[in-house]
């Protein structure tokens, strides 16, 4: 018998031996108590039972039993312990990078925050780095989760503030922007991506000639950390400190890395219907936006790593590489794809991109167990469809996105609350209208194809926010899923492009390697030119010349005033083609729907004719020996009347010739004769009764007949109650058997109850006598304490500086109301003290005071900048003596709260306590043992 097997499972989830054994066992042995299998398999074994691995996501599904099974058929899988584990199995060979000496770690964490009791929530914490004075690298950065947390925190993002140094933005602590509101205007700089973690991923480490820059002369230090927490059972009073760590060197790189945001916008334009086994969602990156950045090179960036981001219901999710209409090799692919494994995942290959290139980013998600329609948008139940692309080197684009065009979207809510009947509406929000629509195949059918043929609004951001400046809006070609290129970058070398003419990146069946991809404006509907701005809410660029304010040079203006003459000139034709695109697919599908109903109608049609000619010959037949039955029944009635006249003339002769009788005896027999002609007509009557006599025979057959059916059903029912008395009769014995079971099994759990409490409490004593020596222990090996500041303190008086939130206080000689640590034991002390002092007024002083004596100082000074400063001393302390650190009033400079100012105080040495009378101790000591030896001898 084989203990390594190959096998598949069916549909209802049975374990069946594989024809082909695929899996070859290298090698097995024990290590400890674990038993290790070491064995192989091809990548594609071409058998339809084998899974083809792949680089994507892999779910080893595991189950845990005990003893050793004779084989795959004895395993019973329901009762055995489950789980399921995700793995990366085909891994790119990347070499691994050494750390450098001077690496510095920054941890950006929430400061015990209380997680609130609902689904989703986006919380904002703003930070800030250290300051450094030159330009460094980030090399590699990973997540810190609170333990127990992992299912808690579902990703990070952190986005640096871009603003002038010496720019203070202001302190931020608390849930974010609700779904449909902005960023406030104080965080609006802060955009660019520092990190991006998501559940599942590990460290992001980035090669040796690559990094992420920060810090120098003209570096913010201030950051914007948010975090998504999934609480979907809206546990309360959760506090978490979570965040991320990055890893920082002074040794600078070859390369600046970057990271760039593409694919769907998070909105709620986008929507997936219910009950949908796949439906794909599809963002552009498109050329219009990759041309138009400036400073970039040929090749302007080397992709890293592409981790895909998702929410509950993603199942695929792949991107595209788009060059001058010819697809190159995907970028990344995952098809079997978890959000609850988004791992940074490094490419097999370097992929370049070219200035004009598209991305095309596909997520392919299942509502088929949701009942109502999910919308794009920030919650866990929303969907997103985006790749946080690092690369190198690093250029100014940030965000690269898309969604459908909004004119478009209403003008399709127009038309299903005309053409359907819809409570759609324009002025209702995407969410409201989505809700409102009965989603049909014909529906679905449309939304797909407006999502495949609509005009497209675009985000090409910088990484401070604002946008770079291109056209918002562009039409895709459905068919090819291609995009628009411009033949060159806007400005100069586009003047010669037409509307209609340009190329496609994507060959078309139809046309070869060409499409017809024309570049259309927005679809603007009935408003005057010098009022067309952007109306959507979605952060898309806004194209109109009211918007060239926030650029900085007049080439840009120009480029703008190009692209709104291009869009003047497509206005018209934009609308009424993609309305009438609309309207023909709607026509075209229902058509297509008609002719099957009619199809299916003239086939139910003829079927019914050939029922009804059946049903006709059946009811004629029926029709027919109801006739015959009414002619006999009419000729038996006629009968019965002609019977009972004469019957009746027959009494009445009858009454007649008894009044005779006795007047006239001679006339006898002419009565007789005339009787004998009377009753003539009986023999009819004697038909009926022979008739009525063969029908009591039939009824008489029949009954005869459900006499045996009866006996026969009362032998049947005596050996069924024979069988019930038997079974009866087990089910007590079984009874009886459980009863005698369950009083040896409450004798033994109450003998093992005694014993076990027996037991308990000795452990819970031992327990306790353990637990007060750890304590005493604890109480006296471990004198001292840390305490921070958690507010900004001003420095203008002279007075305790009160540190008050308190990490570790050992034998609880630190009160954090008064900001006084009194000694616990006599001993030798170090102490440790640090101060962040932040404004533009003379230095922040503090020094550390010993029983009121000053034992040491320090200063922060530096203006415009947070500077920190240290002093530490060591002293000997008596036992009730106190120790304080003092601010001075010296100076109007801030102290900074958070992680900048703390206050150390730790026990080195303790002395023994003596009496007055130590030597009489020892002799006393000595007399003692001499007595105890005494004693013993």
């Amino acid at each position: 018998m084989r203990l390594f097997q190959d096998g598949w499972t069916d549909q209802d989830g049975f374990i069946n031996i594989d024809t082909q054994q695929d899996y070859k066992l290298k090698a097995s042995f024990r290590d400890d108590d674990e038993m290790v299998l070491d064995f192989s398999r091809a990548f594609d074994t071409c058998d339809d039972k084998d899974y083809q691995f792949d680089n994507g996501t892999t779910h080893i599904i595991y189950f845990i039993g005990e003893g050793s099974p004779s084989g795959i058929n004895d395993i019973q899988v329901p009762t055995l312990l489950h789980g399921v584990q995700r793995v990366q199995l085909l891994k790119p060979d990347w070499p691994d990078v050494k750390m450098p000496d001077d690496v510095t770690v920054i941890d950006i964490t929430v400061p015990s925050i209380h997680v609130p009791s609902r689904e989703t929530t986006y919380w904002w914490y703003v930070a800030r780095l250290p300051s450094f004075r030159t330009k460094h690298h980030v090399i590699k950065y990973e997540a810190v989760i609170d333990k127990g947390h992992e299912g808690l925190v579902h990703h990070m993002e952190l986005f640096h503030c871009e603003v002038p140094p010496g720019t203070q933005i202001p302190e931020f602590n608390g849930p974010g922007p609700g779904k449909g509101e902005e960023k406030p205007s104080r965080l609006s700089s802060c955009q660019q991506v520092l990190g991006a973690w998501a559940m599942g991923a590990k460290a992001m480490v980035y090669p040796e000639e690559a990094g992420i820059p920060v810090g120098g002369e003209h570096f913010s230090p201030f950051v914007l950390l948010e975090i998504h927490y999934n609480n979907p059972s809206r546990i309360p009073d959760l506090v978490d400190s979570s965040g991320m760590r990055f890893y920082v060197t002074s040794k600078l790189r070859e390369d600046d890395a970057g990271l760039l945001q593409i694919g769907l916008e998070y909105t709620d334009k986008m929507a997936i219907p219910p009950h949908q086994k796949l439906f794909t969602l599809t963002g552009y990156c498109v050329p219009q936006c990759t041309r138009v950045v400036r400073g970039i090179a040929s090749i302007w960036n080397h992709h890293l790593c592409v981790p895909a981001h998702s929410h509950l219901t993603g199942r695929r999710m792949r991107t595209k590489h788009i060059r001058f209409g010819v697809e190159l090799p995907e970028v990344n692919r995952d098809d079997h794809y978890s959000p609850h494994f988004q791992e940074i995942r490094r490419l097999q290959h370097p992929v370049k991109v070219l200035p004009g290139d598209a991305l095309i980013t596909y997520c392919d998600d299942s509502t088929f167990d949701r009942d109502h329609v999910t919308t794009g948008g920030l919650s866990i139940q929303q969907e997103m469809c985006v790749n946080y692309v690092h690369y190198y080197p690093r250029v100014k684009l940030e965000l690269c996105k898309s969604s459908v065009d909004t004119r478009t979207l209403n003008a399709f809510f127009n038309f299903m609350s005309v053409m359907e009947n819809e409570e759609t509406a324009a002025d209702k929000t995407p969410s409201d209208n989505y809700e409102k629509i009965s989603w049909t195949p014909l529906n679905v059918h449309l939304l797909k194809a407006l999502y495949r043929e609509a005009p497209l609004t675009v985000l090409c951001n910088r990484s401070d926010g604002t946008s770079f400046p291109c056209d918002t809006t562009v039409v895709t070609n459905g068919r090819t899923e291609s995009v628009t290129p411009w033949s060159s970058r806007l400005g100069e070398d586009s003047e010669g492009l037409e509307p209609g003419t340009s190329e496609s990146l994507a060959p078309s069946a139809s046309q070869g390697s060409r499409s017809n991809v024309k570049v259309f404006a927005r679809f603007w509907e009935n408003e005057p030119k010098e009022t067309r701005v952007s109306s959507t809410s979605d952060q898309a660029t806004d194209i109109s010349l009211n918007a060239s304010s926030t650029t900085a040079d007049e080439d840009e203006k120009e480029q703008l005033q190009l692209i709104r003459r291009r869009r003047d000139m497509n206005e018209s034709s934009s609308f009424q083609v993609t309305r009438l695109a609309i309207a023909m697919k709607a026509i075209e599908l229902e058509n297509t729907q008609l002719k099957s109903t009619v199809k299916e109608l003239q086939s139910a049609t003829k079927n019914f004719a050939t029922k009804e000619q059946e049903s006709d010959f059946a009811f004629s037949q029926v029709n027919a020996a109801l006739q015959q039955q009414q002619l006999a029944i009419g000729q038996l009635q006629l009968q019965v009347s002609q019977l009972s006249t004469n019957m009746m003339k027959l009494q009445d002769e009858n009454e007649a010739l008894r009044a005779k009788t006795c007047l006239r005896m001679e006339d006898t027999d002419s009565s007789q004769e005339r009787m004998m002609k009377i009753f003539k007509p009986n023999d009819q009557l004697l038909n009926v009764v022979d008739l009525m006599a063969g029908l009591q025979s039939d009824n008489s057959s029949i009954y005869s007949q459900l006499q045996a059916l009866s006996a026969d059903v009362i032998q049947r029912g005596a050996q069924y109650e024979e069988q019930h008395t038997a079974l009866q009769e087990k089910v007590r014995m079984l009874q009886t058997q459980t009863t005698n079971l369950d009083s040896n099994l409450s004798k033994r759990s109450s003998a093992l109850e005694e014993r076990l409490t027996s037991q308990v409490n000795q452990l819970q004593q031992k327990d306790q006598e353990l637990v007060q020596m750890v304590i005493r222990r604890t109480s006296e090996d471990l004198i001292g304490f840390h305490a921070r500041l958690s507010q900004n303190v001003a420095g203008a008086t002279t007075e305790t500086l009160k540190l008050d939130v308190v990490h570790f206080n050992g034998g609880g000689g630190y009160d954090s109301t008064t900001g006084i640590f009194t000694a616990p034991v006599t001993g030798l002390y170090l102490f440790m003290a640090t101060i962040g002092g932040v404004g533009t007024s003379t230095a922040a002083r503090i020094y550390i005071e010993v029983n009121g004596n000053p034992l040491t100082g320090c200063y922060s000074g530096l203006e415009n900048d947070l500077e920190l400063a240290t002093c530490h001393g060591a002293n000997r302390v008596l036992k009730g003596q106190r120790i304080r650190i003092v601010k001075e009033g010296s100076s109007t400079r801030q102290i900074w709260g958070g992680n900048w100012t703390t206050f150390t105080v730790v026990l080195i040495r303790r002395e023994p306590e003596r009496t007055n009378n130590q030597r009489g101790v020892k002799e006393l000591g000595l007399v003692v043992r001499l007595h105890k030896s005494v004693l013993l001898l």
